[in-house]
């Protein structure tokens, strides 16, 4: 063979190895994009169960925080101008401010693509949004007071998107599939319902 020939060999098989080469690094970052997208939701479901973070959530259950942001001392407080008025306040502040800090850190995950708004939407969106409802009298109080939108802001941006996404995809259940149609066999107590707060997710009941 010429080595014009053996040339020409040589760089079809260099193409060959560059390209194998790359397609396994692909599959690779995708394996890696796969993994650390499990250990984000894994990790999600976790601190949704710990022990603080259902204790904040209890603690701002319904208009909690919305009666005490009615009190000026308790303003105050939040707009960092002068100390807690009672015990109980700053325990209320505390589980406004843990609350609010994990929405914003999983807002945070889903603006960097962390995790997947699908992942997040079908199994939180309607809690986001009943929790943002709970903490926005606070963070609305707390921008103004500072003259600054930015407090909390990825979880606006996550509170956004997930009201789109339940307004999009009202159903996580797959079409076509059959649904199970299980009869409820208790009656419904109405006035039971009527004195939950609006928008309080099925999660949070």
């Amino acid at each position: 063979m010429s080595p014009e020939v053996w040339t020409a060999v040589g760089s079809i098989v260099s193409a060959t190895v560059i390209a194998a080469t790359a397609a396994a690094a692909l599959i690779q970052l995708r394996h890696l994009r796969a993994g650390n997208a499990i250990n984000a939701m894994l990790t999600l479901r976790s601190a949704f169960s710990d022990v603080d973070f259902r204790r904040a959530q209890e603690a701002l259950r319904g208009d909690a925080l919305a009666e005490a942001m009615r009190d000026p001392r308790f303003r105050a407080f939040v707009a960092r101008k002068s100390p807690a008025p009672s015990d109980a306040a700053g325990d209320l502040y505390r589980s406004f401010i843990l609350v609010a800090n994990w929405y914003e850190v999983l807002g945070s995950m889903v603006m960097q693509k962390v995790v997947t708004m699908r992942a997040v939407g079908d199994n939180y969106a309607n809690v986001v949004d009943y929790n943002w409802r709970v903490c926005e009298p606070a963070i609305a109080y707390m921008r103004a007071a500072l003259g600054d939108s930015s407090p909390f802001e990825a979880f606006e941006y996550l509170t956004v998107i997930s009201r789109k996404w339940m307004d999009d995809f009202p159903s996580a259940y797959p079409p076509g599939v059959q649904r199970l149609n299980a009869p409820n066999p208790y009656p419904i107590e109405e006035e039971d319902y009527a004195r939950l707060p609006s928008g309080v997710a099925a999660n949070d009941r």
